[in-house]
């Protein structure tokens, strides 16, 4: 079984009866895939006609956050600019320092476009 983007074919992961995974060729985020349409062939000759578009996503970038350090032990509210942030159900933020590493979960995460991002981070003891 193999996934089609165009001309290009990638292997089929069978996650279960009823699910598969397609990895997508890389992109490098211009474009060039616009138009084109994912379809899984099960069997050699045998294609979907779907035309299920797949829509290129640049990868989400921070490029300042404020303010720029703080204490784990103490409550902080940071704002992340950047880019290509989605106003999705499993947004998620990472801190990490000093061999520490804290995941705020998307209920602490303000979303405020798709360039800015408003983080409530809790204290850790």
């Amino acid at each position: 079984a193999r996934c089609w983007f165009g001309p290009s074919s990638t292997p089929v992961r069978w996650r279960s009866s009823t699910l598969v995974e397609c990895t997508l060729p890389a992109s490098n985020g211009t474009g060039d895939c616009e138009g084109q349409s994912l379809e899984v062939a099960l069997h050699p000759g045998f294609q979907t006609k779907n035309q299920v578009k797949v829509q290129p996503l640049a990868t989400p970038m921070v490029t300042e956050a404020h303010p720029p350090a703080g204490l784990y032990s103490t409550e902080q509210v940071v704002t992340l600019s950047g880019y290509g942030f989605l106003d999705l159900p499993t947004l998620q933020a990472r801190f990490t320092a000093a061999g520490h590493s804290l995941v705020v979960p998307r209920e602490s995460i303000t979303f405020l476009s798709a360039t800015a991002l408003l983080i409530r981070r809790t204290a850790v003891a």
